[in-house]
């Protein structure tokens, strides 16, 4: 199962400039966890994670407009949770809305 969500941003902003600034503001969520290559997701603050994917962030300039992207692609093998890594999917999508 693989996702990957392209994130567009003005380039002449300060607001998620760089990948380590782009993995911080993911962090802000309590429910998300960045370490290395890996993203894991649980469903609440205090419980265990429930699934933990390949986490792959990729960022340049657009060179015909003043904008940033960021490639994010999340990764995992598990069949057996195909729900969790929905879930997991959904939440990056909506903080990245």
């Amino acid at each position: 199962m693989k996702t990957e969500v392209l994130i567009l941003v003005p380039d002449d902003e300060q607001f998620c400039c760089s990948k380590s600034a782009f993995d911080s503001f993911l962090k802000v969520d309590a429910l998300l966890t960045i370490s290395g290559r890996k993203i894991a997701y649980k469903r609440t603050p205090r419980s265990k994670d429930i699934i933990s994917a390949k986490y792959k962030v990729e960022t340049n300039n657009v060179s015909t407009k003043n904008e940033r992207y960021f490639l994010l692609a999340i990764e995992s093998d598990d069949d057996q949770k195909i729900d969790e890594f929905s879930e997991l999917s959904e939440r990056v999508k909506s903080i990245v809305e």
